[in-house]
């Protein structure tokens, strides 16, 4: 009795576990078969880009090369001629035992014999005179605005940055020791003194004109 019990209470757990271990392996080896199949087909998929690439970039290269060839076949060869040397001939230095032209001994020889050439001027600016104000002005800053005639002694009205101011004959005017030595209604005329190179003074004659626009009687 207990036998037949045990063989068939093993006869009713065998179908189950069977099943149930039947069921458990289908189940693992068909994902395992699918995930191998989609991974399959993507290794295959990439495989066969990267060969499609390859062959393409080939052509392209083959392409590139044959048309590079055809264009220097096409494309004559230009040399340009290479001029001929310039021959030079040496010179030979000669003035070894000349002056020297920048020595100083030689522009002090030139001076000295200048200065006992110069005949020294007589005209020399009074230096211990007292200058006037118009004379701290540059002479192309003054203008000659107006003329005044009062007792029959002529007089020049001329415009500075400062202000007018009036001119009779014997003042000075510029910054070249300029002494006005004529007035009259259109121009005053100056006797400058001017330093030349060798330092000697010479006299210049300078006229200041009255200003067109007061001539044409415009403000």
């Amino acid at each position: 009795m207990m036998n037949h019990l045990i063989s068939r209470k093993n006869f009713a757990l065998k179908p189950i576990s069977k099943a149930v271990d039947t069921g458990q392996g289908c189940s693992a080896t068909a994902t395992g078969e699918l995930v191998s199949s989609v991974a399959f087909k993507r290794a295959c998929v990439t495989t066969l880009s990267v060969l499609l690439l390859s062959a393409c970039f080939n052509e392209e290269q083959v392409e590139l090369k044959q048309w590079m060839q055809a264009q220097r076949a096409k494309t004559p060869a230009t040399i340009l001629p290479i001029n001929v040397p310039v021959k030079f001939v040496n010179a030979p230095y000669t003035q070894l035992g000349s002056t020297d032209p920048f020595d100083d001994q030689k522009l002090k020889n030139v001076l000295a014999k200048l200065r006992s050439n110069t005949v020294v001027s007589s005209i020399q600016p009074d230096l211990s005179r007292k200058r006037e104000f118009l004379e701290a002005y540059p002479l192309d800053s003054v203008k000659m605005t107006g003329f005044i005639l009062k007792q029959g002694k002529p007089s020049a009205l001329v415009s500075t940055p400062n202000g007018l101011f009036t001119v009779v004959v014997g003042n000075y005017l510029g910054q070249d020791f300029g002494k006005v030595v004529a007035l009259s209604e259109q121009e005053l005329t100056l006797k400058e003194l001017v330093q030349d190179g060798s330092g000697s003074w010479a006299e210049r004659v300078t006229k200041v004109s009255l200003q067109a626009a007061l001539k044409d009687g415009k403000k």
